[in-house]
Parts: C-alpha cells; sequence; structure tokens
C-alpha cells in the first residue's frame, strides 16, 4: 500500500488523463474528482485505473483505432451532463464508465443551485445518491462499478422535498487526510502518467526553455 496526498493524487492523475486524452482541457477537474471522491472514501482511484485498463485492452483488439460503439467514460461527459443539468434541471445518459465521477462533478458545482439526485444501475440495481444542505446520503445496492447504466441526475432545489430513501450511507463532504491506496494500481496510475514529460536527454536539454522565474 501507499500513503498518497490530496495534491499528490491531483497532479499525478491529471498528468495520466491527459496521457489517455480522454479529457481534453479538464484534466485537472477530473482529478480534483477523483481527489475527492477518494477523501470521503469512494473509490474513485480505481476508476482511473479500470480506464487505464480499459484503453489498453482497446488499443489491443482494435489496432489502436478508436470503437466507436464503445461506452462513453464519465472523465470524458461528465462535465458536460452536469451543463445539460444545470440548464434543464436534469440529464439523462443510457450507459456510463465510471460512474462516481458524475457524482463528484455534480457535489463540486450544483450546490450553489440547491442540490441533486443522482440515480443509475449497476448489475440490475439502482443507486442512488442525494446531496442537499452539504451533506451526501447514498444508497448504494451494488458497489458502483466501472459501468452504470441509466444514469440520471436532477437538480433538487433548496425549497423542494427530497425523495424519500432509507439512506444507508452519510457522507461528510469536507474530509480531507492521506489517502492509502494499492502501490500497484497506483505504478500503472504513475507510468501512464510519466507519458506526458519530456524524456531527460541531450536533445531534450538543449531545447528545453528557460524558466519562468530565472529573472528574478
Amino acid at each position: 500500500m501507499v500513503v498518497l496526498s490530496n495534491n499528490e493524487i491531483i497532479s499525478v492523475c491529471s498528468r495520466a488523463l491527459q496521457s489517455l486524452c480522454i479529457s481534453s482541457g479538464s484534466e485537472i477537474e477530473n482529478a480534483r474528482n477523483i481527489a475527492y471522491l477518494e477523501a470521503i472514501q469512494l473509490p474513485a482511484l480505481d476508476s482511473l485505473f479500470r480506464e487505464i485498463e480499459h484503453i489498453k485492452e482497446g488499443q489491443q483488439s482494435f489496432g489502436g483505432e478508436k470503437n466507436c460503439n464503445d461506452i462513453p467514460s464519465a472523465f470524458t461527459i461528465g462535465q458536460s451532463l452536469i451543463d445539460s443539468a444545470i440548464i434543464q434541471n436534469q440529464s439523462f445518459f443510457e450507459v456510463v464508465r465510471s460512474p462516481l465521477i458524475v457524482l463528484a462533478e455534480a457535489v463540486r458545482r450544483c450546490p450553489q443551485y440547491g442540490g441533486f439526485t443522482l440515480s443509475f444501475c449497476c448489475e440490475g440495481r439502482q443507486n442512488v445518491a442525494v446531496y442537499h444542505k452539504n451533506q451526501l446520503k447514498l444508497k448504494f445496492s451494488v458497489e458502483p462499478n466501472s459501468i452504470a447504466s441509466k444514469v440520471e441526475l436532477k437538480l433538487v432545489r433548496q425549497d423542494k422535498n427530497l425523495p424519500l430513501h432509507n439512506f444507508e450511507i452519510v457522507k461528510n463532504t469536507n474530509i480531507i487526510h492521506d489517502i492509502v491506496y494499492c502501490i500497484d494500481k497506483w505504478r500503472v496510475i504513475c507510468a501512464e502518467a510519466q507519458k506526458t514529460l519530456v524524456p531527460n536527454s541531450i536533445t531534450s536539454r538543449a531545447s528545453a526553455g528557460a524558466m519562468t522565474n530565472d529573472s528574478l
């Protein structure tokens, strides 16, 4: 196992996402989503690990060509789902990989509009999350896996009644602490992040520009 800080997760995961080219322009936000979920003890690093493995399998199966019939990833479409909900008060997607990323993006962006309910199916059973008045409540009949169906996000205004559920889990959304994670999976994520770095060589050093603060 390895102990990771919040900043370390954001730094490494943002580079890994950049390497995967699945979230152009929003790598940092998705990395923050991962760090947030891990901080409240929801398995987001596993979602990124599965994403890396999924893309590797796709490259091996299709010779590097993108499979047009592939299931979309929440790392790619999560922000657009939130945008749609903010405009229309709700959004829906039939099938999505890594549904917890949608949950994190909603928690980080929707409180100013009141709150939200998020429902999705895993293994044929419905999972429900409700966020209202800075409290996140979860009813996860099945541990959220890498694929979810019937993903529906609805905004809930402050003066609206929340749906009634027997919530087994209530999360404190302000928890920040070091994360303990499987070292073998973390090495896979770090290896993906390393692909965005310029290799240290005579050629790369010769073409490198000056440091931004070397004139201070």
